[in-house]
C-alpha cells in the first residue's frame, strides 16, 4: 500500500528493511521516512518465520512504527484460496557482470543498481542514452527521470542537486544524498563519465 502511493516520488531503497535506519541522518532528513518504516516493518513482519529479524523488528517496536496484525492460519489459508492470479513483478536475472558492479558500489547506490537490474533497465538505458533520449520518460521514478535529463545535458554534483530541490521539492540534504546515490551508478555502468567534476554521458560501449 505504501509502495503504490509513493512510487512516484519515492527513492529506490524505499522500505528496505536491509538499508533503512532510525539512526540514519539521510533517512531521517528524507520526506518518506514515516511510510519507509512502515513498509520496511511489512516486509519484517512478511519474512519473520523464515528469518531471524526479531532485532529489527524490536527496533521498530520501540519506535513505535504501526503495522496490521499478521493474519491467522484460517485467514491466511482464504486468502491463498482467493489469489488466484497474483500480481508479481517483473524482475530478470541478474548477470555475473552486472553483480561484480553491484558489489563493487557502496550500499545505497548497489540498492538502486540491483533494482534498476532485476527490473531490466540497465539494457535500455544502455540503447536509450546511446540515442540520447531519457530511459525515464514517464513519473513512476521522476527522481531518475530528472537525474537523467540533467546527464544528457552534463551536470555538475551542485547543479543536479538543486535540480533535485527545484523539481521534486526536497530539501538539501535529501537531494545532495540522491546526488551520492545515482552519480556512482551512472558512471559504473558506463552510462557517464566525470571529467573535471563534471558529469557527462559516455559512448556506450567504450570504458568507464
Amino acid at each position: 500500500m505504501h509502495i503504490a502511493s509513493f512510487e512516484t516520488a519515492a527513492p529506490a531503497c524505499f522500505g528496505a528493511p536491509s538499508i533503512y535506519s532510525f539512526t540514519s541522518q539521510v533517512c531521517g532528513a528524507c520526506k518518506h521516512n514515516t511510510a519507509c518504516a512502515e513498509e520496511a516493518r511489512v516486509v519484517l513482519e512478511r519474512i519473520r518465520d523464515r528469518v531471524n529479524v526479531s532485532d529489527l523488528l524490536k527496533l521498530h517496536d520501540k519506535a513505535g512504527t504501526p503495522h496490521q496484525a499478521r493474519p491467522n492460519a484460517t485467514q491466511a489459508a482464504v486468502a491463498k484460496v482467493e489469489r488466484t492470479a497474483p500480481v508479481e513483478p517483473v524482475t530478470v536475472d541478474i548477470s555475473p557482470d552486472e553483480k561484480a558492479i553491484c558489489e563493487r558500489l557502496n550500499i545505497k547506490p548497489a540498492a538502486l543498481a540491483q533494482n534498476l537490474c532485476r527490473k531490466g533497465m540497465i539494457a535500455r538505458m544502455r540503447a536509450d542514452f546511446s540515442a540520447r533520449r531519457n530511459p525515464f520518460s514517464d513519473d513512476r521514478q521522476k527522481w531518475l527521470r530528472v537525474a537523467s535529463d540533467c546527464l544528457l545535458k552534463g551536470y555538475s554534483r551542485q547543479s543536479l542537486k538543486q535540480s533535485f530541490e527545484a523539481e521534486l521539492g526536497w530539501s538539501g540534504q535529501t537531494a545532495s544524498s540522491h546526488v551520492s546515490i545515482v552519480t556512482p551508478v551512472f558512471i559504473a555502468f558506463g552510462f557517464a563519465k566525470e571529467v573535471d567534476g563534471r558529469v557527462m554521458l559516455a559512448e556506450m560501449g567504450g570504458s568507464n
